[in-house]
């Protein structure tokens, strides 16, 4: 189950809660499946949401869906930074963008998901959290499962939950063989002799 970005996190984790999403993924979790949050969605899945200067909400504090020990506080600088490093757990490279507003702090019963640089910093960090049992994670990357060996790890362990065979871990195709693939497909399956008619004729 994936709680997306949103553009105003205070009242998506309303929405959710009065549409019974967070005992949904109380369900998930006990059929074991997996909670996933991403950017605004990592912090609703959180323990508490602090806005003490109302920049998304009337609300100072909102109640979080509980399901990661962190707490988030809105400020108002926004976060825009190109990011790259790995997941901690396994070492699968991994790369993206944050865009958000609000800093999350970890707590005792979480563990830190990425170890990551952003462009322009002279260290890296930690990012993100996941729970003690790997089924909650969430972070503020984009595209974090935009990287195949770290999506098909990811994958593979809830297979593996559900004792099914692991999916192979391929290599990410090349931009030249994917436009290849696409060029075949156009040739196979377009009418290019029409469409140039179409063009010759100005229609």
């Amino acid at each position: 189950m994936i709680f997306p970005g949103t553009k105003n996190t205070a009242q998506a984790l309303k929405f959710a809660k009065v549409r019974g999403l967070d005992q949904v993924a109380k369900r998930v979790l006990a059929n074991g499946g997996a909670v996933i949050g991403l950017c605004g969605g990592y912090q609703m899945l959180g323990v508490r949401i602090l806005d003490p200067g109302g920049i998304e909400s009337t609300d100072p504090e909102l109640e979080g869906l509980g399901l990661l020990d962190v707490v988030t506080e809105f400020v108002p600088e926004k976060v825009t930074l190109r990011v790259a490093g790995i997941h901690r757990e396994t070492g699968c490279p991994i790369e993206g963008y944050e865009v958000h507003m609000g800093r999350t702090c970890v707590g005792n019963g979480v563990v830190p998901l990425l170890e990551i640089r952003a462009d322009g910093e002279p260290v890296g960090r930690t990012e993100g959290a996941v729970s003690v049992d790997g089924r909650v994670l969430g972070t503020y990357v984009h595209g974090l499962f935009d990287a195949p060996l770290f999506r098909r790890t990811f994958l593979n362990r809830l297979r593996a939950a559900r004792g099914w065979p692991p999916l192979d871990v391929a290599a990410a195709p090349s931009l030249d063989q994917e436009l290849d693939h696409l060029a075949d497909f156009v040739e196979r399956y377009v009418d290019l002799t029409a469409i140039e008619k179409v063009i010759e004729q100005g229609v």
